[in-house]
């Protein structure tokens, strides 16, 4: 076994180009975590993980393993990229896959999880409209695809409209 998570399955690896083998595995239990497996990457992992509010990818890197593209998702936010420099430990901004959303007010995402009647663990995200109290509030049900499919965490436009219309939202 080279990773493991006991709240969730693999979602995604991390494989050095050249040797591959694999550096670093993602479990997504509500919000992504990385598990580093090849130390030679544990202090990239780490600075990375300062550059920005969110949670992180590698998106691709070169084949020299010098210079990664790093995206990084949020709630209320759109996806931010940056090119991350191995040899100085710096990370350059990009751009924004959506830059009219940069501090529009967005509602945040909160992962949370309860027990059903059988025992098992739900997980979903639950969002609440800015500005209202957390109490007595409409709420809309959005069901996934099938269990082969989830939800994630970060920016959803169906929950933020949703949101902003004064509306709980719960996934």
């Amino acid at each position: 076994m080279i990773a493991h998570n006991d709240e969730a399955d693999l979602s995604d690896a991390i494989i050095q180009p050249t040797r591959h083998v694999v550096e670093a595995a993602a479990f997504d239990p509500g919000r992504m975590q990385w598990t580093v497996v090849d130390p030679s990457v544990q202090a990239d992992f780490d600075a990375i993980g300062k550059i920005a509010a969110g949670d992180f990818s590698i998106v691709d890197r070169d084949l020299a393993d010098k210079t990664w593209l790093v995206s990084f998702e949020s709630d209320r936010a759109p996806v931010r990229f940056y090119s991350w420099d191995r040899i100085s430990k710096k990370a350059t901004f990009l751009f924004s896959n959506r830059p009219k959303l940069e501090g529009a007010p967005l509602a945040q995402i909160k992962p949370i999880e309860f027990t059903s009647r059988d025992g098992l663990k739900i997980r979903g995200y639950l969002t609440l409209p800015i500005g209202l109290p957390a109490k007595n509030l409409s709420m809309v049900l959005l069901v996934h695809g099938g269990p082969w499919a989830r939800d994630g965490w970060g920016f959803n436009p169906y929950v933020q409209l949703i949101a902003n219309r004064g509306y709980a939202v719960l996934q």
